[in-house]
């Protein structure tokens, strides 16, 4: 009985705590994050901000020898939409959100700051906050956080490259191009003036546009809005010793509400007026020129490699000698060339005068002889 008993008040006990605990939840401690937005972001609105909480990851890539500073400098370099791309293959979660400052738990945490925008294509180019890393501790209190504007732009680009005769490949510069489309069943040329004029010789058309590749052999289209549908790009010159491929006279476009696709590869938005870092580097933005071999002499269509000397011969070249005068060469005419045609022709004088006096001294003779 008594044992019950104290099994019975324990019980008691463990129930009163119970109820005394309820409703009163650990509260996380929390900071105010405060965004200052630059004049270039706030002139256009409030935009949104949302705090992804990414201090796992941080701690990854800081095992792997990473430092935060680094790591802030890459997020910086990528585009809203690789921006996403990173929040959805990372699974991050919204910790807070709003437009100018963000309530979020500050319990040694990382987050990561992105401004929320709108994914549609834009080729007049917005000041957008790409990235922004912040550290909280339960000491803040209030964390300030100062973005920075990128300008995102949206525009065309691919690389011209050259495949010389050994089969390496090379940037190519000066090579020519024109946007086409079909419009109303014509064919239509971007043109100088930024709208579109029709064309049977663009190669030479002054009212059409021409897109030439740089030193690193990049062709860009900017500051050019395009509607939603189909285009392509047209070599209509090439650098000399080059060839113009049936892949250069056609090089596809397609615009859509959201993105830019060249040859069916997504192109990434400018940042700040500059291509991103690493797109050069993707083959599939090439197109190729092939350079022509060299041609007979007097045509080539690139220079020549230049021959080794021969060594000269120490043997005296075989000369044929006329049957009448065996001491004269035979050198397409009767008589040899330069040099040679003056000694023979003096020894030919003095062998006839030789004769001449020869006759006329033994006429001489005869007669005194019959006198």
């Amino acid at each position: 009985m008594k044992k019950s008993l104290q099994v019975f008040i324990a019980l008691l006990i463990g129930c009163a705590l119970g109820l005394g605990l309820r409703g009163q939840p650990v509260r996380a401690a929390s900071a105010t994050v405060v965004i200052h937005a630059p004049s270039a972001i706030t002139s256009r609105g409030h935009p949104n901000f949302s705090a992804y909480d990414i201090t796992a990851y941080v701690q990854k890539r800081k095992a792997a020898g990473e430092s935060l500073d680094e790591l802030r400098l890459r997020l910086q370099a990528a585009d809203a939409r690789k921006l996403r791309q990173f929040v959805a293959n990372h699974h991050l979660v919204a910790a807070a959100t709003g437009a100018e400052s963000l309530a979020v738990p500050s319990d040694n945490r990382d987050y990561l700051l992105l401004q929320d925008t709108a994914a549609t294509l834009d080729f007049a180019g917005f000041a957008r906050t790409l990235a922004v890393i912040v550290e909280v501790t339960p000491a803040d209190g209030v964390v300030g956080a100062y973005p920075k504007p990128v300008t995102e732009t949206a525009a065309v680009y691919f690389y011209k490259y050259a495949t010389l005769v050994d089969g390496a490949k090379t940037p190519l510069a000066g090579a020519r191009f024109v946007l086409a489309r079909t419009h109303d069943g014509s064919r239509q040329y971007l043109g100088t003036g930024g709208g579109w004029v029709e064309s049977t010789a663009p190669r030479a058309d002054k009212a059409v546009r021409k897109l030439r590749s740089d030193a690193s052999g990049a062709v860009l289209l900017e500051n050019i809005r395009l509607p939603a549908g189909r285009y392509w790009f047209r070599e209509v010159r090439a650098p000399q010793g080059f060839t113009i491929t049936a892949a250069a006279r056609r090089v596809d476009l397609r615009v859509t509400a959201t993105d830019l696709w060249l040859n069916g590869h997504r192109l990434a938005n400018l940042l700040d007026g500059h291509i991103q870092n690493g797109e050069s580097a993707r083959a599939v933005l090439r197109v190729y020129n092939p350079q022509k071999p060299a041609g007979p002499p007097g045509k080539e269509t690139t220079p020549p490699t230049p021959a080794t000397p021969s060594t000269p011969s120490t043997k005296p070249p075989a000369t044929t000698h006329h049957s009448f005068w065996p001491h004269l060469p035979i050198t397409g005419g009767w008589l040899p060339q330069t040099g040679e045609a003056r000694s023979a022709m003096a020894l030919l004088g003095i062998v006839i005068i030789g004769i001449a006096l020869y006759f006329w001294f033994h006429t001489k003779t005869n007669k005194r002889e019959k006198q």
